[in-house]
């Protein structure tokens, strides 16, 4: 729930909603704890099974708005694509896993078995394709504060169907699942997208990778996590609201400068910082630790939703 300080501060500046964008939605949504009143959710999550899990999980929820969506996100609206469905749902994609590759770099691991079979296709279904500008048209979202995109390999496609809102500079926070080595057919890398985000304008806050070092067993995992982002350019209540989601992912010193350049006062600016990282609920990988490598797992602290 909001504290009062932060809703006295918000209402001051007519700030009435935050809008996310999770895209690769399986499990959990992605959120802010304490931005949960004013979130307007869009999630899309497209193999069918997860989708209506997540319907139904959050069928009571206390968002301003939701709408979860069965499509896959991507470069073009097609009416028609095939999503591969492997062993461990968690490893779905519209990509084919490349697996001469992470016998490469994963198959001397003692737990690569274990992997190989998660990875594994098992079944594929077809489901409609949307591009993130076509569907922000339909449904009149004009800026989006913070967007998440974890689709195994297929994030560099997710981008470019947003192109208009990056050209237009209207998505604010961007947090990408990247890779630095191919796991996938056709698997766009990390340098990929950072080129990709870096000619619209955008700047690498923070690389945080999913990596283990074991230098009793010489066991060395590939550096691949989250990319996060942000705009060259926040003004007015975008920039503000930008601010307020750098502090809840923990980014203080960049969401301080953003509120300052807005010209808040100082109390006004204490009053967001108590959101803290802990205002964050994310989606949790912590039950694949030990069945994948951290190339996909990204173990985070145990947050009440």
């Amino acid at each position: 729930m909001l504290n009062s300080q932060l809703i006295k501060v918000l209402d001051n500046h007519d700030i009435q909603d935050i809008v996310l964008v999770d895209v690769g939605a399986k499990g959990a949504l992605e959120y802010f704890r304490n931005l949960l009143s004013i979130t307007e959710m869009y999630a899309f999550e497209p193999n069918y099974i997860e989708c209506a899990n997540l319907k139904k999980r959050y069928l009571n929820h206390k968002f301003k708005k939701l709408r979860i969506n069965q499509y896959a996100l991507g470069v073009a609206d097609v009416a028609q694509v095939s999503l591969n469905i492997t062993q461990n749902a968690s490893m779905s994609s519209l990509l084919t896993p490349d697996k001469d590759n992470y016998l490469k770099h994963f198959g001397q691991y003692k737990e690569f078995d274990k992997w190989a079979d998660a990875i594994s296709v098992k079944s594929q279904t077809p489901v409609q394709m949307r591009t993130l500008d076509s569907y922000a048209l339909e449904q009149g979202i004009k800026q989006i504060d913070y967007l998440k995109i974890d689709t195994q390999g297929s994030e560099l496609e997710v981008l470019k169907g947003s192109s208009q809102l990056l050209i237009d500079k209207s998505i604010a926070v961007i947090k990408v699942e990247v890779s630095t080595i191919p796991v996938y057919t056709n698997q766009a890398l990390f340098t990929d997208v950072d080129a990709f985000l870096r000619s619209f304008g955008y700047t690498l806050v923070d690389f945080r990778t999913y990596r283990r070092d074991d230098f009793a067993t010489h066991e060395h995992y590939a550096p691949c996590g989250d990319a996060i982002y942000v705009v060259d350019r926040l003004n007015g209540q975008f920039g503000f609201k930008a601010a307020i989601i750098l502090f809840s992912l923990g980014y203080k010193s960049l969401a301080h400068r953003f509120l300052e350049d807005y010209g808040l006062s100082k109390d006004e600016i204490q009053s967001i910082a108590k959101l803290g990282s802990v205002g964050f609920a994310s989606r949790l990988k912590k039950f694949l630790r030990l069945l994948l490598p951290p190339i996909f797992v990204e173990v985070k602290r145990i947050l009440s939703k």
